[in-house]
């Protein structure tokens, strides 16, 4: 949109130009316009490049960062798991011990 405005803005003073100077100036002039105009629109293209590669750089960097937090969670669960089976299996083993002495009481 400004390259357009630009554009706009730089026709009809060349054109309210031309009828003041003589026609070799207002072909410089719009020479030069259109030169500017150029370097302007090379400078946003590098511009929107630069940008578009820190986009991906910091995405890419998200992505990481997601997936190592998520394995650290995985691996969190995991021992969390172990630990509640190591326990669950502890209390079996001590409340089947206790169910085998009250067994033996009863048939003494």
């Amino acid at each position: 949109m400004k390259h357009l405005a630009l554009i706009c803005t730089v026709v009809p003073v060349l054109i309210s130009l031309s009828a003041c100077q003589p026609l070799s100036r207002v072909e410089q002039g719009a020479s030069q316009a259109g030169q500017a105009a150029g370097r302007g629109i090379e400078r946003a293209a590098e511009a929107t490049g630069r940008g578009v590669d820190r986009a991906v750089g910091a995405t890419g960097r998200g992505i990481e960062r997601a997936v190592g937090a998520t394995e650290r969670g995985v691996g969190r669960a995991a021992d969390a798991t172990g630990r509640g089976l190591e326990r669950a299996g502890e209390a079996t083993g001590r409340g089947l011990e206790r169910a085998g002495e009250k067994i033996e009481e009863v048939t003494k």
